[in-house]
């Protein structure tokens, strides 16, 4: 009797402890997602690759952004053996300081991880994962440290890209990259740490056109987390996609002539396709050669630079400063000339310089020799005629007032103000 009782109460202690098992694994599997996170950063069976950012080209096939190869020094600390410090200093150009200072660095970038189960902090880096020691080298920066690779186990080359400007102009409208912050990264999973996103001009504005499609490779790892070989054969593998081009109807070669029209001053050109609304050009003034902000180290040098200059090379003019309309403003006035039918595209007025000040030319004949002349007594006439048509002539006293008391571009706007109300 009693070993029947004894039977049943293992029975359901047995029980107990099964659902308390099933009970935690169901909360550590399905809703508890740390330890699924945790463990795919110690796995890291999934790769992704990041394709190259999309290529540039101007109105005439012009490439105009580009990308260009770049490479990292790698190094996986649990090969490095007997690293002998001084001389690996030597080959890189670094002092012996500056090496120590970057392992540190390193290590505690990776951040750190917070169980919290155990409530014990642990340091995500892995002595026996691959880490860039030193990022963007060019073809000749790493042809010097290469070859001497073999000295130095635990390092090696890996090839990367970055952008590359073929032309030094257009630093305004292009901008730059730099890379992505955490709130990006947790914003947006493209993303990862050392991913480069746009911060300006097109770069910024068509991210999403630019940045292409993501592959992904399945690799099979080791317990020491050695790549052993790919998974299932590649089977689920899938290759990154670059994004198309992007065509501008910007003209690199007449951006280039506005910028050295300005060059040594400040302000900005734009010129403009009238049957299409396309941007020819759109020049600011001073302005600085892209390629200065290409990759972490550059931005590092010369982004400060740039930021104390005082003529603000940085500053978009086109698009940001205020400037008065002046003489543009005749184009308006022209337009609503002929709309309103006061004058006709051949209508002439004499340049009497009695009315308003202007510039010493001939008669203009047309619209056309007036816009190309910039003569202000022709519009002062327009302007007259636009006013008076059905209207009080005391628009028109008005009008020469402030003709002579503001001077001519600035009754110009003035005028048009009158017009639009």
């Amino acid at each position: 009797m009693k070993f029947e009782r004894r039977k049943y109460v293992f029975i359901v202690i047995f029980v107990l402890i099964g659902i308390l098992y099933s009970a935690k694994l169901f909360y550590m599997q399905v809703i508890d997602d740390s330890w699924k996170l945790r463990a795919q950063q110690i796995a890291e069976k999934r790769r992704e690759i990041t394709p190259p950012r999309a290529v540039v080209f101007d109105r005439n096939g012009n490439k105009i952004v580009s990308n260009k190869t770049y490479y990292n020094l790698m190094m996986v600390e649990k090969n490095i053996v007997d690293l002998d410090t001084i001389a690996f200093a030597k080959l890189i150009g670094w002092s012996v300081q500056e090496v120590r200072d970057r392992f540190k660095e390193i290590i505690k970038g990776e951040g750190t991880y917070y169980n919290p189960h155990s409530g014990k902090t642990t340091s995500n880096y892995q002595s026996i994962r691959a880490y860039p020691f030193i990022k963007e080298l060019t073809a000749d920066e790493i042809s010097s440290i290469a070859p001497h690779l073999e000295d130095f186990p635990g390092f090696y080359e890996e090839v990367s890209d970055m952008r590359d400007y073929p032309f030094a102009n257009a630093a305004n409208i292009l901008g730059y990259l730099s890379e992505v912050t955490q709130p990006e990264i947790d914003n947006d999973r493209f993303y990862t740490p050392g991913s480069r996103i746009g911060r300006a001009g097109i770069e910024r504005y068509y991210e999403n056109e630019f940045r292409g499609k993501k592959g992904v490779k399945y690799i099979v790892t080791s317990a020491l987390n050695n790549v052993v070989g790919s998974f299932e054969d590649g089977k689920y593998d899938t290759t990154a996609v670059q994004a198309d081009p992007i065509h501008l109807g910007l003209d690199i070669h007449l951006q280039a002539y506005g910028e050295k029209l300005l060059k040594n001053k400040r302000g900005c050109i734009v010129a403009i396709e009238p049957s299409t609304g396309e941007i020819l050009a759109l020049v600011s003034s001073p302005s600085y050669d892209p390629n200065l902000l290409v990759g972490n180290r550059k931005i590092r040098e010369n982004y400060p630079k740039l930021l104390e200059d005082p003529d603000k090379p940085l500053f978009p003019r086109p698009l940001a400063s205020e400037y008065m309309p002046g003489s543009t403003f005749k184009l308006l006035q022209s337009l609503i000339g002929l709309q309103e039918g006061v004058i006709h595209e051949n209508s002439s007025f004499p340049c009497t310089q009695s009315l308003v000040g202007c510039h010493s030319h001939p008669t203009a004949q047309s619209v056309t020799q007036a816009v190309q002349m910039s003569c202000n007594p022709y519009y002062y006439q327009v302007t007259r005629k636009i006013i008076q048509q059905g209207k009080s002539k005391n628009d028109f006293v008005r009008c020469q007032y402030w003709i002579g008391k503001m001077g001519s571009i600035h009754a110009q706007l003035w005028i048009g103000k009158t017009v639009r109300d």
